[in-house]
């Protein structure tokens, strides 16, 4: 995991900081085989980031989730350690690291979180739109391909917008920095 000084001192002024090649990645540790050995082991349920109504057509143009990755993989739960202690976030129950994964091109709806997210790409590429806030100047586009790694600041608006399948890790820290 490599973070530079000045990526460091940009996260803690609550900037959206891109890190590229912020980790090195096999190909084959993260992929579709990865997500469906990891599902059929662990019975994690997945929901849908589209409304219910969903058609089986657009079944897998869907955004899809599963939550508290930490719990069962080893390299998720070090991420949030890693995170926590680099920035000295009191914990909070609610802290995780959670997977979002899509089959083809989509589109996530623009939406604020209420974390400190770190999100880190294992798969595919994805487009970050972050949106004007007082931590992103003007609306801004950031791709990020395996390994990279982006920091948006909670309650900043963005979306994600994957260019084909992907898979990410997202790590939430909801406690406060000290």
């Amino acid at each position: 995991m490599i973070i530079k000084p000045k990526q460091i001192k940009s996260i803690k002024e609550n900037k959206v900081t891109l890190v590229p090649k912020f980790i090195s990645l096999d190909p084959s540790t993260y992929d579709f085989n990865w997500l469906s050995e990891f599902i059929e082991l662990w019975d994690q349920g997945i929901i849908c980031k589209k409304d219910e109504k969903t058609t089986p057509q657009e079944f897998l143009r869907g955004s899809y989730q599963i939550q508290h990755l930490h719990l069962h993989d080893k390299n998720a739960f070090i991420y949030l350690d890693f995170f926590k202690k680099m920035f000295s976030y009191d914990n909070h129950p609610y802290d995780g690291t959670d997977v979002f994964f899509s089959f083809c091109s989509s589109t996530g709806g623009s939406h604020k979180d209420d974390e400190d997210v770190f999100i880190i790409s294992l798969f595919g590429k994805t487009i970050y739109r972050l949106f004007s806030s007082p931590s992103v100047e003007k609306d801004t586009n950031y791709f990020l391909e395996p390994g990279d790694l982006i920091y948006v600041p909670r309650q900043t608006s963005h979306r994600a917008i994957s260019v084909g399948p992907r898979i990410n890790f997202s790590v939430g820290c909801y406690g406060i920095r000290r």
